[in-house]
């Protein structure tokens, strides 16, 4: 199984290490494992909080005309292949639309959502991973703001 015991290239990239489609990745593993971490710490604490993760599909918006080169590229030879996967906005908005208005006890605490319902995680989304990830990503927070952000961390 994937393990990451240092997310230094995750929450501090050298410029050899950032490039987009893996900057792109590690960024939407980065947001399930803090709402798993989220979803840990509201236990910890007895809080009746939910916090989830989702995936709104692949949305046909002119997001990639700044993107570079390559992707702009992938892109266009991509497109007349999986045009019929893309959403519109609209179609998009509806996993978080649905996380956000439906019934507090239909809501999976640390599920991931997608179409609107329950997804599979990344084999990534490990215990391990995520009391490595929060704690890792609570010492940068910490170091940036001067604020302790203590409550974050999971034992």
């Amino acid at each position: 199984a994937f393990t990451r015991k240092n997310w230094d290239s995750m929450l501090k990239p050298t410029p050899q290490q950032f490039g987009q489609l893996r900057t792109y990745g590690l960024s939407k593993l980065a947001n399930v494992l803090f709402a798993d971490g989220l979803t840990m710490c509201f236990s910890k604490a007895g809080k009746k909080a939910k916090a989830v993760s989702l995936h709104p599909g692949v949305i046909n918006t002119p997001i990639f005309q700044r993107a570079g080169w390559k992707i702009r590229l992938m892109t266009q030879i991509l497109t007349p292949v999986v045009w019929t996967l893309y959403k519109t906005p609209q179609q998009g908005a509806q996993t978080t639309l649905e996380c956000a208005l439906c019934p507090f006890n239909s809501l999976t605490p640390g599920a991931f959502y997608s179409n609107c319902g329950v997804a599979t995680k990344s084999r990534a989304v490990t215990r391990d991973n995520i009391l490595s990830f929060m704690r890792e990503s609570t010492q940068l927070a910490s170091q940036i703001t001067s604020h302790p952000f203590q409550y974050l961390l999971i034992n």
